[in-house]
């Protein structure tokens, strides 16, 4: 920890060596092969900064083996990694100033989730899980931007398709206690599951506990735990 990251820590997260290598999540590109990607060597290169060119920063590079088979090629499916998460970061500053549908950046999230798909491992890895989210959180800002019921239904089946597959990684790499974000996604997955169907109670009991554990931080009157108020008064037919 503290030659990766410069810090000290004995926590249980922080004291796992292996999960850094299980969220990067890289799979196998030898067919067949379901073995582990795991880190090998580091690496050190200088980087030059500056106009001048005359200061020099060490930066870390870390090479990958699958365990099994020994394929030690990922170079492109880092260079992929690298790639998305340049373009999630651009569309990340979009949605937190969107007031209208854009659809090129829905199309876009999931071309990147189908993109990293392919090279990264469905159950572990961070770049599913931060594509995934980035899609259905564009997803279901558009909803209220749709032409019509037909628009707003297709999005969410999509959204939901994105979400269940996803959902392994999500909650390898979200679910831990103090972690917030992993409840507010449960709360986007039942508000589009009873969107799509308002029978569906197991959503709405998700929605009453994702309350739960926001009551735990938040108090009463704040905006998200009165927007999940609205949402269970609007599904709650009983």
């Amino acid at each position: 920890l503290w030659k990766n990251y410069k810090f000290a820590c004995d926590c249980v997260l922080c004291k796992d060596v292996t999960k850094d290598d299980d969220l990067v999540g890289l799979k196998c590109a030898t067919e067949g092969c379901k073995g582990r990607v795991r880190s090998i060597s580091t690496v050190a290169e200088s980087a030059s900064l500056g106009i001048e060119g005359s200061n020099e920063k060490e930066k870390t590079r870390h090479s990958y083996q699958c365990d099994s088979c020994g394929n030690t090629s990922f170079d492109a499916a880092l260079k992929i990694q690298a790639d998305s998460t340049v373009r999630m970061k651009r569309l990340e500053s979009m949605i937190t100033n969107c007031n209208t549908l854009h659809k090129d950046a829905v199309e876009e999230c999931l071309q990147i989730y189908e993109l990293l798909k392919r090279h990264c491992d469905l159950k572990q890895s961070y770049y599913i899980a931060w594509s995934a989210d980035l899609f259905v959180s564009f997803c279901a800002n558009a909803l209220k931007f749709c032409a019509n019921e037909e628009e707003r239904m297709s999005l969410c089946h999509k959204a939901l398709v994105v979400l269940n597959e996803s959902r392994p990684a999500t909650k390898f790499c979200m679910e831990y206690v103090g972690n917030l974000s992993w409840h507010i996604k449960r709360g986007t997955e039942a508000k589009l599951r009873l969107f799509v169907n308002p029978m569906d109670l197991e959503a709405l009991g998700m929605l009453r506990n994702v309350k739960k554990e926001m009551l735990v931080f938040f108090p009463s009157n704040d905006e998200m735990v009165l927007s999940l108020d609205e949402s269970i008064a609007t599904y709650s037919f009983s």
